[in-house]
Formats: structure tokens, sequence, C-alpha cells
């Protein structure tokens, strides 16, 4: 699924061939997956749509492939985990044959070389088949069998040789908007690798954002790379920067036991936001598997400049407070930030799902209670409307990022907050 920021509503349907409901067998298993319908039928144990499908534009793929050293030569095996209908395929095949070409090797070689080396997975078959057809294309015919399957690379990772490049850009969906089913299969493995680094209560304050890219990140890592190969996905900025929610990423180890992972270089697109209008923090990592993660690492920041053209900053990164804490980035690799500060950020109040506890107050009410209305559109879950009437004590004025001003700030929607302030837990219902 080549695709990210988080969308909860089930994938578009696609004009391919897929979007009938015919099955459409894994290439080298004959195991059928069946294509939905329409948008809203859920396409394996785990509805793709849950994963959000948001497609990597081709310059992007471009820079990720340059940046991973990947150039088609032969012998390679080069894999994307989350293919979506094959963006990065696409352009890795096109590398191959412009090396084949070059190295004046005979067609049919190249064809029979870019089939064995070139692979993708997909979750959703719909995404799948447009892969397929688009890996044809690029190879120039279709062969009996195109190596793209329908399967979970997290939950259900095939056997068979492992590659020199993971290239590709893995879903990112917030652990909040993770279906329980999926929450509970992957569970052991955020545990192995380290990933869930917090205790409950620093979780239940927000700390605990975990993202699925980061899990997509270290279960590729540890199923598909080559010791001493590359991966170099599309993956959100916050996993570096966060805190708490980002420290058992930043350990930069497939667990206690497992390979190290050498962070070689970070690309931060947020300047750029690549998918448009969605608020996401876009950033690239390339790492390799085998080797340890040293400091300061080159980071580095893309904008464009007043003709459009790409640019970019190179900064050093390096961990502050702890060796797996939020990283800082400077031009020196050194800050005049360091030393004790006498003020500590706090969360003030983590009101997801939005549209359940962000509120507009409609008036008194009666029986001394306020009329209120919940605001699902606000959130990305599903929420029904609901009109209530509610405890005074119960709502406070919001203050959202986006109601923050130079010089001022004025809230615009309502709280509510059913936490006992004194024990910091729940009223009991």
């Amino acid at each position: 699924m080549s695709r990210r920021p988080v969308r909860t509503t089930a994938p578009p349907k696609r004009n391919c061939a897929a979007s009938s409901a015919t099955p459409v067998s894994h290439p080298d298993s004959g195991t059928p997956c069946i294509a939905p319908t329409s948008s809203t039928e859920p396409v394996t144990e785990i509805d793709s749509g849950a994963l959000g499908e948001f497609y990597t534009p081709r310059w992007l793929a471009e820079l990720i492939l340059d940046e991973s050293g990947y150039d088609g030569s032969p012998g390679k095996r080069f894999l994307d985990p989350s293919c979506g209908p094959g963006i990065f395929l696409v352009l890795a095949i096109e590398r191959a044959r412009r090396y084949a070409a070059a190295a004046g090797e005979d067609p049919q070689e190249t064809v029979r070389r870019i089939v064995a080396d070139i692979h993708g997975y997909e979750l959703n078959p719909v995404s799948a088949q447009s892969a397929r057809e688009n890996y044809a294309v690029a190879l120039g015919e279709s062969p009996p069998e195109i190596p793209v399957r329908c399967l979970d690379a997290i939950l259900h990772p095939p056997e068979g040789k492992r590659f020199d490049y993971v290239v590709g850009n893995p879903p990112w969906v917030r652990w909040d908007y993770l279906p329980q089913q999926y929450r509970e299969a992957t569970l052991p493995l955020w545990k192995r690798y380290g990933l869930f680094s917090l205790n409950g209560f620093q979780a239940r304050l927000g700390q605990g954002k975990k993202d699925l890219s980061m899990l997509f990140t270290y279960a590729s890592a540890d199923h598909y790379l080559k010791e001493g190969g590359t991966l170099a996905f599309v993956i959100t900025q916050e996993v570096f920067k966060s805190k708490g929610a980002g420290d058992g990423f930043r350990h930069f180890r497939l667990g206690e036991e497992g390979a190290p992972l050498q962070v070689r270089s970070v690309h931060d697109f947020v300047k750029l936001r690549p998918f448009g209008g969605t608020s996401n923090k876009t950033a690239a990592v390339v790492l390799t598997k085998g080797a340890a993660t040293t400091y300061p690492l080159p980071y580095y920041v893309w904008d464009r400049g007043p003709e459009g053209a790409l640019r970019k900053e190179e900064l050093q990164a390096r961990p502050m407070v702890s060796a797996c804490g939020p990283w800082r980035t400077s031009s020196d690799g050194n800050s005049r930030m360091e030393g004790s500060n006498p003020y500590k950020a706090m969360l003030g109040a983590n009101a997801n799902p939005y549209g359940v506890f962000w509120l507009e107050v409609e008036g008194p009410g009666q029986d001394g209670l306020a009329a209120v209305r919940n605001l699902p559109e606000m959130g990305k879950k599903q929420i029904p409307p609901v009109k209530a009437r509610i405890e005074h004590e119960l709502i406070f004025p919001a203050l959202r990022g986006a109601d923050i001003r130079r010089w001022g700030a004025r809230p615009r929607v309502h709280v509510l907050v059913v936490q006992d302030p004194a024990t910091r837990r729940g009223y009991p219902e």
C-alpha cells in the first residue's frame, strides 16, 4: 500500500480489471484473493481501507530511489512490501531496463532478470491487480507470472530469499485508529521489536501515539532485508521528533537480540507537503541492516526555491536527553538550547476520538444541564451525530493549535472532559 497519511474510509474503486468481483490469484501461490465489488466491502481479514490510501507522487518515489542507491544493476533484489498500484516497482523496472540497454543485454534476459529480482506485496487486492498491470506495462510484455503478491506483509511474511533493497511508502495509521482485531494480532510484534516503551500511565496521557509505519519498518527490515541491505521508506517525521511515542523506534535494533539498524540519512519533506492538503509530516529514512546508528547523522530539509525547483539544506541530527530521545537538528550538530529549562511541557487533554469529545454548546438546556451536540465532522472516525444535555462541570473551552494566532487565541469549540482531576482517571459511570 503505497500511501500514507491516515484515512479510515474504505479504499476507492479503481478503474482496473480487478474492480469487479473476480478472483485474483497470487502469481506464485495460486491462492485466490477476491477483489471487492464496491468501495465499502472488506478485502481481507483487515479492511485495507482502514490503512489509508494516499499514493506516492512520482517525483517523490524517484527521489527515494535515488537516495536508496538502487540503479537497476543485475543481481540486486528489490522489494516494495506495500506497493499499492506499483509506482516504486514501475520506476525500479525502468531503471533496470535502462541499465540493461546500456550494457547491451539481450531483451529476453532482461525480462527474466527483472521478474526474478523486482517484487511487490500489497494488502488490497484491487491495488495489487493494478500493480500487476502497471508492472506488465513497464516491463513491455506480460510474463506468465508477475511477482506482485496480495498479502499482509506484517502478519504473513512469505518465505523466500531476502532482498538487497526494500523501498516504499508503508501505511501511516495511528494505533488509536487501527481496528481492535489488528491491534491484538500485531501486539506481540510491537513488543518483540521494543516499540512499546511506555508504561500505561504515560500512554494514557498521550505519549503512546504509535504509528503503524513504525512496526511496518521494523517488520520489513526483519523479514525481508539482507544483512548489509538498504531500506528506504517514506515515513512520518514524528518518529524522529516525538517524545515518548518514538523512543522505541529510535532504539534502531530489531528487539533486544536482533540486528542493529544504521540510519544513514533522514529527509524532511514537511515544507513540501507531498500529499497535498493532508495534515501530515512527511519524511523518509534510509538505513542499513547490520550496523549501529551513530550520531550526528545527515538530516536534509527539503523545500522549493523561487522558481519551484527542489532544494535541500543539510543539517545534523542527534538525540536529546537520552540515546533514544527525540532528535534535535541544527547546522553544526550542536545547540545553544541544551541545558535545564524551568518550564515543563505538558499534554492538555487527549480528546480522541474528536467526533465524540469535541462539542458545540447550543444553549443552557433544561434542568441546569447544557444542550450540546458532538462534532463528528472534525474526526477521522465515522461517529454518528448526537444531541444531548450534560453537566456544565464536564464542559470546557478547547484551545486547538488552529485557534492560536500571534498575540492571541480564540477557542472555537468545547471539549467534554470526564476525568476526575484528583485521580486522573475517568469518573465511574
